[in-house]
């Protein structure tokens, strides 16, 4: 997966060199990939098959799967071997990032592909040996990438890049719509403290059940997302709120929303 300071950085190499910058979606990326393992599994539910004395049998998996361990990986090799068939080299700093001997700059995010160059006739060309070799969407001139509305101005060359409509979908999640705003991520008195209380002259942690734990680090998660991308500025809010993902309280999460 891409850094997000790399994607920063080729976000000003854009506005900087005047790039074109295309973007591009491979449909059902884990069945392009093939397994290098034997993995054998269950039937799927109400589709099972079974031998004359009534033994169910099992598949073996001939390609990926969604949430398979190994599906990532084979994915990005599988890709990466085409990459460097077509004369691509990667670049070492970042694994995700691949350039060719005439400055067409090639960005993996899973399935999605940004193609940056000042020529869009390269372009052209590289999405048609793409679309040779894999199943792809041609998305054109880049609007949103990885939750981020970016909005360019090539005549004044700048570019603007927003997290809003993701954020807003954030609060809708939370139910949190009509709640009202404050000026600052977190208020000066606020004190969180470890899910603890006195038992037998001893402090003790209370354990929160696993389903509070994960619905707590899940909004932790969402948020460091933000921060690293758009609003940084909130970034001591969820570092302090972070620290009890492990644990959490109803105080941690009043705080964290």
């Amino acid at each position: 997966m891409i850094r997000v300071t790399i994607i920063k950085m080729l976000l000003a190499l854009i506005i900087k060199y005047d790039y074109k910058v295309e973007q591009m979606n491979i449909i059902i990326i884990f069945l392009e990939a093939h397994l290098k393992e034997k993995i054998w599994m269950q039937q799927s539910l109400r589709f099972e098959q079974k031998e004359s004395n009534e033994t169910f049998l099992i598949c073996c998996l001939n390609k990926t799967l969604y949430e398979l361990k190994q599906t990532s990986w084979e994915w990005y090799a599988t890709l990466k071997v085409y990459l460097i068939f077509i004369d691509y080299q990667r670049i070492e700093i970042d694994h995700s990032m691949f350039i060719h001997d005439n400055d067409i700059i090639i960005v993996i995010y899973v399935n999605d592909l940004l193609i940056l160059e000042s020529n869009i006739f390269n372009i052209q060309a590289l999405k048609l040996q793409f679309a040779e070799h894999f199943q792809m969407k041609d998305l054109d001139s880049i609007e949103w990438y990885l939750e981020m509305h970016i909005t360019r101005n090539r005549a004044e060359w700048t570019l603007w890049i927003n997290q809003s409509i993701y954020i807003k979908r954030v609060i809708e999640l939370l139910s949190m719509s009509n709640c009202s705003s404050t000026k600052t991520s977190m208020h000066y008195r606020c004190q969180l403290k470890k899910n603890i209380y006195w038992k037998s002259k001893k402090w003790v942690e209370y354990q929160v059940i696993s389903e509070e734990i994960k619905s707590y680090q899940s909004i932790i998660e969402t948020l460091m997302w933000i921060v690293s991308q758009t609003w940084s500025d909130i970034v001591y809010a969820v570092s302090k709120c972070s620290r009890y993902s492990m644990n959490s309280t109803l105080d941690h999460d009043l705080a964290v929303k």
